[in-house]
C-alpha cells in the first residue's frame, strides 16, 4: 500500500471517527430530552472552546516541564533541518524549539499551524542519533501541520460533553427510582439503560482510535519529510528497549502483562516499525538491507 493510499485511508477513518462521535451526541439528545438540542450545544461548545484555546500560547503547555528555548545560535543544525522540513510540510510558520532538562524521553508538540512549538527533552538528545532526531522531529510537524492537536482538542471536548450528558441521565435515572419508591411506578426504557452503560466505554475507546490514527498518519509524513523512514524506525527501537528496560527493573512482577492494543494512545512500536520498513522499501526498492534485527 502506498503513501497516498495511506493518507487517504487515515483521513476516511478520522472523519469517520468524528461521525461517530456527533452520531452519538444525537442518540443521546434523543432518547434523553427528545430533541437533537444536544448535537447543537455541542457545536457551540466546541467552536467557543476552540478558539478560546488557540489564542493560548504554546509556552503555557511546556511551563510544568522547566522548558528552555533553544535558541538558532545554540543549534544551528536543528533550525536549518527545520525550516527545510517545514518546506517539505508546506508549513509557513516554523515552530519554536523548546529544550526539557529532563533524562525522560520527551517529545511533544504544542499550538496551532500558525503559532506552535516542539519541545525535546535531554533524554532524548542523548539517546538518539542527529538523523533519528531530525526523523522524531518530522513527526510532530506532521502533527502541526494537519492540526492534530486541535483535532484532538475537539475530540476530547466533545467527550466530555457527552460525559456530562452521561452524568445527567444518571441522575435523571435516580429521579425515576426516587419515583418509584414514593408511588411504586416504575418505568426506565430499555435503550436509555444500554445507553448509560455502553457510551462511556465507546467514548474513550473512540479517543484512543482517533489518537492512534494520528500517529500512523504522522510517521507516514515523517518517512516522507526525510526521506528515510527508516530513521523513525531506528528511533521508535530504541525509545521501546529503554521503555520495557525501566518496566522490568521497577516493576518486575509485571514485566510479562501486556497492555490490550486497544486501550493504548500509541499504536505498538512493533507495528509502527513493521510499516516504516515497508515504506522504507517502497521508496528505495533498489536497496537490498537486512532488517530483521529491526523487526524483532
Amino acid at each position: 500500500m502506498n503513501l497516498f493510499v495511506r493518507k487517504i485511508i487515515n483521513t476516511i477513518q478520522t472523519f469517520a471517527i468524528f461521525a461517530v462521535f456527533l452520531l452519538i451526541a444525537y442518540i443521546i439528545g434523543i432518547l434523553l430530552f427528545d430533541s437533537y438540542i444536544v448535537l447543537v450545544a455541542a457545536a457551540i461548545a466546541v467552536f467557543i472552546i476552540v478558539l478560546v484555546i488557540s489564542k493560548i500560547s504554546p509556552d503555557v503547555s511546556f511551563g510544568s516541564y522547566n522548558a528552555q528555548k533553544i535558541c538558532y545560535i545554540s543549534a544551528p543544525h536543528l533550525y536549518d533541518e527545520l525550516e527545510r522540513l517545514c518546506e517539505k510540510a508546506k508549513l509557513e510558520h516554523i515552530p519554536e524549539l523548546y529544550y526539557i532538562p529532563s533524562p525522560l524521553i520527551i517529545a511533544f508538540s504544542a499550538g496551532t499551524k500558525n503559532n506552535s512549538a516542539i519541545a525535546l527533552s535531554e533524554g532524548l538528545f542523548k539517546l538518539l542519533t542527529i538523523d533519528e532526531l531530525y526523523a522524531v522531529i518530522a513527526h510532530e510537524i506532521s502533527h502541526i501541520s494537519h492540526n492534530d492537536i486541535r483535532v484532538m482538542q475537539i475530540a476530547d471536548i466533545i467527550s466530555r460533553i457527552i460525559n456530562i450528558i452521561i452524568y445527567l441521565g444518571l441522575i435523571f435515572l435516580t429521579y425515576i427510582i426516587l419515583l418509584y419508591a414514593v408511588e411504586g411506578y416504575l418505568v426506565i426504557p430499555t435503550p436509555i439503560i444500554f445507553l448509560l452503560i455502553l457510551v462511556p466505554a465507546v467514548n474513550i475507546l473512540l479517543q484512543l482510535v482517533l489518537s492512534r490514527n494520528r500517529e500512523y498518519a504522522a510517521d507516514l509524513d515523517a518517512a516522507r519529510f526525510t526521506d528515510n523512514p527508516l530513521a523513525l524506525a531506528f528511533a521508535l527501537q530504541k525509545i521501546n528497549t529503554l521503555e520495557k528496560y525501566w518496566i522490568k527493573r521497577f516493576l518486575p512482577w509485571d514485566k510479562d502483562k501486556k497492555e490490550p492494543s486497544f486501550l493504548r494512545t500509541h499504536p505498538p512500536a512493533n507495528k509502527r516499525i513493521q510499516r516504516l520498513i515497508e515504506i522504507d522499501k517502497q521508496m528505495h526498492p533498489e536497496t537490498d538491507r537486512n532488517l530483521k534485527f529491526l523487526q524483532d
